[in-house]
């Protein structure tokens, strides 16, 4: 918005347009944080299914460890 409509807020229009965009803003934090979450989330079941496939190879667990970075541990328990 530009200058010039902005001076023509009331401050209680003013403090709302300014309340707006701080939700706005919020919002799209929020939703860029869950959007990197699921991301991180599909990636490390990704590395599961690879590790599952794998282990029924009969790859080595730490060649497994290697590729995926999954622990020792972990890939055990698949």
């Amino acid at each position: 918005m530009s200058i010039a409509e902005e001076c023509g807020f009331s401050p209680a229009q003013l403090e709302h347009y300014d309340s707006f965009w701080d939700a706005v803003s919020r919002e799209r934090t929020l939703m860029s944080a869950k959007f990197a979450e699921r991301l991180a989330e599909g990636e490390t079941l990704g590395l599961l299914k690879a590790a599952v496939g794998m282990k029924a190879l009969g790859i080595d667990a730490q060649v497994i460890f290697q590729a995926t970075g999954l622990s020792i541990e972990r890939i055990a328990e698949l």
